[in-house]
């Protein structure tokens, strides 16, 4: 199995104290109708901190009263999106903004209530129930396939009689956004050591962390974001860690082919990829992954600590490294700067 060390956690926080061919994009733009709102078309634009900040829904939930209800107030069931599942966020110190929508009986959108601040201190996971604006929910995960099929199709297929209710949807918890989020195939996130000096007031200095994203939809579509002078390792927050100033921010859009848009989402569906855990490394080595793959049940969520391609572990069990290399081919060209790290290619195909 692949490297899972679990038990060396107390020696990274420690620490942090101390082959698919190459894509080609067809086009360097993609219908606008197909982006997420916000962010401009074109193979590269600089981007203000609002856009490339963005947040990204992935993770949704039903959420069904507990206790007497009054009436049908039942057959208004609440879907909850969030950014991260309500598991890890419960373990959070901070409050996760979340989209609110009320939907009729799981079949239509009733109303678009648009962003809430969920408490982790409201959410029992081990028991699966939300405390939230007075009510008691179990909330039950479902997957993107059924949030699609009602974004896509809002007013479902039960006749009802609806009132006009004002959308109350923010930038990035619209539907366009959210259609978006859900319709991604892969997601790569890296955190690493910003070669550029951060400019403070005593002049510039070294420690600075670059952020970059990488986003493929199931049409082919590629987002690929990337900022400099960041900071911070714990966590993943583009607007909290690359604030207003940060030294640049720039979004590069293309598209796959077919034939590599098919190549990818095979090699995604291999068992050795679907089988890669975490790679939790106690070295002193600034290089972290998080990644995405959405499942039929539920998302593969990678977790990567101090990457490290020679480690024995990656050498035998090399899925993560090649995932991590066809990651880098795709920004590589989407950003105009086509090639991979050299350590790529100490790894054979997987066969």
């Amino acid at each position: 199995m692949p490297f899972n060390s679990k038990l060396s956690l107390p020696l990274i926080f420690l620490a942090l104290t101390a082959g698919l061919s190459r894509p080609s994009f067809a086009g360097s733009s993609v219908p606008q109708g197909n982006l997420p709102s916000g962010i401009p078309t074109g193979n590269s634009q600089d981007t203000g901190n609002d856009s490339a900040s963005r947040p990204s829904y992935r993770h949704a939930y039903y959420l069904f009263q507990t206790g007497v209800v009054a009436g049908c107030e039942d057959c208004y069931v609440p879907l909850l999106i969030t950014q991260t599942p309500l598991d890890e966020i419960a373990k959070q110190k901070e409050n996760a903004d979340c989209v609110w929508i009320t939907t009729y009986e799981r079949d239509s959108i009733w109303q678009m209530n648009g962003t809430v601040s969920v408490e982790p201190g409201n959410i029992e996971a081990p028991r699966r129930v939300l405390h939230f604006n007075g009510h008691s929910y179990r909330y039950q995960e479902i997957t993107a396939g059924e949030v699609l099929k009602l974004l896509e199709k809002p007013h479902g297929a039960i006749p009802i009689s609806r009132p006009y209710l004002p959308d109350k949807s923010s930038p990035g918890s619209a539907p366009g956004d959210l259609i978006s989020d859900f319709r991604m195939i892969f997601r790569m996130r890296e955190r690493r050591q910003d070669p550029a000096p951060m400019e403070k007031s005593g002049g510039p200095v070294a420690g600075g962390v670059l952020l970059s994203e990488l986003t493929v939809l199931g049409d082919g579509t590629v987002r690929y974001r990337i900022a400099s002078g960041c900071f911070g390792r714990l966590k993943w927050d583009w607007k909290s860690q690359c604030p207003t100033g940060a030294n640049s921010s720039k979004v590069f859009q293309g598209k796959l082919s077919s034939n590599e848009l098919m190549e990818l989402k095979a090699f995604l569906e291999r068992q050795d990829v679907k089988d890669i855990s975490d790679f939790m490394n106690a070295a002193p080595i600034f290089d972290d992954f998080d990644i995405e793959i959405p499942r039929e049940q539920r998302s593969q969520h990678i977790q990567v600590l101090a990457f490290l391609p020679n480690h024995v572990e990656l050498q035998q069990h090399p899925a993560l490294a090649l995932l991590v290399c066809e990651a880098k081919k795709i920004e590589g060209v989407a950003s105009n700067s086509p090639g991979t790290p050299d350590w790529c290619r100490n790894f054979l195909p997987l066969k």
